[in-house]
Formats: structure tokens, sequence, C-alpha cells
């Protein structure tokens, strides 16, 4: 009697299953920072209590996932080990001179213009690809905004009390998440890009 084994094995610098065949099916999801367990984020600018947490969100956020360390004074640096990819963005597109979100301003908490991280969730090996043609993007997203090598983000109500409450959102930078930062190839010490989107007209 003969036995015959197979085995195949899983390397660990790369998924097993990438692209279509990926859970995700290839296509990767938005994450926002900061965000709250009730789906909403409420607080009073005379009582930043309630905001503690979500500053706090913001500061570990950028940290961790972005290399860059915020300082009470208004200015950021960049974390050494992370130094190689972050460098790639703009700093005066992320914090230009008027920029509020800052830790100064609690990134924007504090003045009633809150700021939020967002960024593309990881995903081996996946590349965007930017539109053939004008025509083909969607109707809602500012033309002007468009670059084709950036990842636009377009934010909107879901209903009319959240579009006539929404006021003017400011986009940093305007286009988006540049592409230069795609693919995610388990590089060392890789950091996620992201734009920042403020809230400019709040009510406490």
């Amino acid at each position: 009697m003969y036995y015959v084994f197979a085995y195949h094995v899983i390397p660990t610098s790369e998924p097993r299953l990438q692209g279509s065949h990926s859970v995700l099916n290839g296509t990767p999801g938005l994450v926002v920072m900061p965000v709250d367990t009730d789906g909403l984020i409420y607080y009073k600018v005379k009582d930043m209590h309630n905001a503690a947490p979500y500053i706090s969100m913001i500061d570990r956020e950028l940290k961790e996932k972005h290399g860059i360390e915020c300082h009470d004074d208004g200015t950021c640096n960049i974390l050494a080990d992370k130094a190689d990819y972050v460098k790639h963005l703009k700093r005066s597109a992320l914090f230009p001179n008027n920029s509020l979100c800052n830790k100064k301003t609690n990134f924007g908490f504090s003045i009633g213009k809150p700021c939020f991280i967002v960024r593309v969730n990881k995903v081996y090996n996946w590349k965007p690809e930017p539109y053939t043609s004008l025509s083909d993007i969607p109707s809602e997203f500012p033309k002007y905004r468009y670059h084709k090598n950036f990842i636009g983000i377009y934010c909107y109500g879901l209903d009319s009390p959240d579009k006539d409450n929404l006021g003017r959102i400011v986009y940093m930078p305007i286009s988006g998440i540049p592409f230069e930062f795609f693919p995610y190839l388990n590089q060392k010490h890789y950091v996620s890009a992201f734009t920042w989107i403020q809230l400019i007209v709040w009510h406490d």
C-alpha cells in the first residue's frame, strides 16, 4: 500500500488569494477617522469633553498609519522610520498654511470645523485606474477636482436634512489620494496615503 501526501506552502509575504479572488473581490473600502460606535459624532464646542476621544483617534491614526506626529503648536513632523514613504506626500497639500486641521485647533474640533481622515484600505497588489474619459466621471463629482493620478473623494448627505445641514466641505489635497502610494506589496514601513475632509459649517 502506498500513501501520497500533497501539501501547499502558503507564502508569508503575500496573501494566497488576490485581486478578484480575494474576500474583497479586488475592491478596497474607505476608512474614515474618527468614528463613533453609535454612528453619529456629536459634541459641543463649548464642552470639548465628548470630542476628546475623536481627537485622540486622529492623533493615533496619523502616527500609526501615516507616520506623522503632530504637536500642540500646530506643527507636524515625519517619523524617521516612515520617511521613505511619507516624503511622497506633499506637505503643502496636506498641511497648507491656512489649514485648520492641526493639533493646535484639536484638528478643527475646538473651533467647530472638525476634520476627518479618509484613507483606502490596504488591499495587496491593488492599483487604482484613472477614468478613460471625463464623461465617465460620476456627475456628482466636481470636474475641477478630478486628477488622473488621484483617487477622488466626494462626500454628500444621504437625505434632505443631511444635505441641508452639511454645509461647505474642504478637501486636502483637493484632488484626493495620490496613486503613487499604490500598490501595497507588504513593503517595510509602508504608510497609507490619506486626504483630509473638513466640515466648515458646524452647529454646536
